[in-house]
């Protein structure tokens, strides 16, 4: 079962700028013990929006 943390929508000016944000929240998470899902990760914008979400796992 996954329990949703945080969740954090980023929306970039350029891919690399986008690129960037999403590296430092999901490290940010990471180092948390938390697992990451990247949602719309492909959308027609190329600098975003997209919705990372942050959660921890139980059995």
């Amino acid at each position: 079962m996954r329990t949703v943390v945080k969740a954090k929508v980023i929306d970039g000016w350029d891919t690399d700028h986008l690129n960037r944000l999403m590296q430092n929240f999901i490290e940010e998470c990471v180092n948390e013990g938390l697992s990451v899902d990247v949602k719309d990760a492909y959308t027609l914008k190329p600098a975003g929006p997209v919705l990372i979400v942050a959660y921890k796992e139980s059995r």
